[in-house]
């Protein structure tokens, strides 16, 4: 009895045995299973990281062509063609991206199935391709350029979709500007300005526009029509430009032979605003949000901490756009030139606002938040503008309306700036 009870518990034990083996061999297996997704998902992750890295840089540098060539937003370059009606590419990447079907594209090769304006502009070191195209349409608030980024992962068996519009927007609102604009002008001094001819309407010359003015029969100062502002028989803006000299040849023998205004004599084309006055910085920027403003000098310009002590020409050619916004008044330096203004605007930081001393040549607009003085000899081409009072009651500076400076400050290259509307991706494993 005992005998067949031990070979019955050696079955048993057998049993167990083989049951335990069994589940280890399954756990083994699905353990194994696991870690082989696991690896996959890890592979396909590094493979979208990848990819997505490739296609942020074809995004950038997209962004980057596109503020190097402003002018193509306006979808009339000549690279720009047309998606719809042609039923090769209509309905093919780019110019249809998900469920979105664009009007243009950037440089397309019709008939062909490769729309690769700029495909592979840059090999990264990793060994990742990418390629980056533009494609346009029109919305109800303007047109819309829209960067498609096309990234790889190394094996070429992950991609990535980024894409990114943008619209453009301007710094300085278009329209006339004054010469200068101050809450409150205090119009004594030896001071000499040019007019801007057409500030108030066509034929309708504004040299200065106040919303209170302090004196105008005091000192020497003057204005004249650009045709009167003459070193001998030279119109001065027709003759001269900022390589010209300073010196009795050049600027420096530049003189109103015939006067418009004069001390004591004050004309039409020194406005005093009857009614409500502007913001000087809203009309000049379209916001009186100095915070937003400012944000836009930072990425496209510069913001300095200091009081304009840092500030050099070298520094402003090597900035995207000529925007120098300085937080702690400003000793203004000589700077700008005629095809390149600059567009300076100060903060008042310890009773230090923006002062215009002897031997400054400026080009461009100078914005003060605070006061404006003007202290001894300096010719201004272009804009002086105050949130405060501009005092030139020891003026004997010259400021001269530049047309070309008018131009050059609205246009594409300096005005305008990128705006991002939207963004997304789309992931495609091939």
């Amino acid at each position: 009895m005992n005998k067949s009870y031990q070979k019955q518990k050696g079955a048993a034990v057998l049993l167990v045995s083989i049951v335990l083996l069994v589940g280890v061999t399954l756990i083994t297996i699905f353990a194994a299973r696991v870690g082989v997704m696991d690896q996959r998902i890890s592979g396909n992750e590094y493979r979208h990281k990848e990819a997505f890295m490739a296609a942020e840089a074809a995004l950038e540098q997209g962004a980057a062509y596109l503020q190097k060539n402003p002018a193509l937003y306006t979808g009339e370059d000549a690279g720009w063609s047309d998606c719809t009606g042609n039923t090769t590419t209509q309905a093919t990447f780019p110019c249809k991206i998900a469920d979105t079907e664009y009007e243009k594209v950037y440089s397309i090769i019709v008939s062909t199935s490769s729309i690769d304006p700029m495909s592979n502009m840059v090999d990264l070191s990793s060994g990742a391709n990418f390629e980056t195209y533009l494609v346009f349409t029109t919305s109800a608030s303007g047109n819309v350029v829209t960067i498609a980024a096309v990234g790889e992962s190394l094996d070429e068996t992950g991609e990535m979709i980024v894409q990114t519009s943008f619209v453009q927007e301007e710094l300085i609102q278009p329209g006339e500007l004054p010469p200068l604009m101050a809450h409150s002008l205090n119009l004594n001094g030896g001071f000499t300005i040019v007019p801007n001819p057409n500030g108030a309407g066509p034929g309708q010359p504004v040299s200065a526009w106040v919303n209170t003015l302090e004196g105008s029969s005091s000192g020497s100062w003057k204005t004249c029509h650009l045709d009167n502002y003459r070193n001998g028989d030279d119109i001065c803006t027709e003759e001269f430009t900022d390589a010209s000299s300073s010196g009795a040849a050049g600027w420096g023998g530049c003189a109103c032979v015939e006067n418009l205004s004069e001390a004591g004599d004050p004309q039409h084309d020194i406005i005093v605003e009857t009614g409500a006055f502007p913001s000087p910085f809203e009309f000049v920027f379209g916001t009186s949000d100095y915070g937003e403003i400012k944000e836009k000098f930072k990425a496209n310009g510069t913001v300095l901490a200091d009081d304009c002590s840092t500030l050099t020409q070298s520094l402003l050619d090597g900035l995207d756009k000529p925007w120098v916004w300085v937080t702690n008044g400003c000793n203004v330096p000589e700077i700008g030139t005629q095809a390149r203004p600059i567009i300076l605007v100060v903060e008042s930081a310890n009773g230090d606002d923006a002062q215009i001393n002897a031997s400054t040549d400026l080009w461009g607009l100078l914005f003060a938040l605070g006061d404006l003085k003007a202290n001894g000899k300096a010719l201004i081409h272009g804009y002086l503008i105050a949130e405060g009072t501009a005092d030139l009651a020891n003026g004997t500076y010259d400021q001269v309306y530049d047309p070309d400076i008018a131009e050059s400050l609205v246009d594409d290259e300096t005005n305008t700036l990128l705006s991002k509307q939207s963004f997304s991706w789309i992931t495609r494993t091939r």
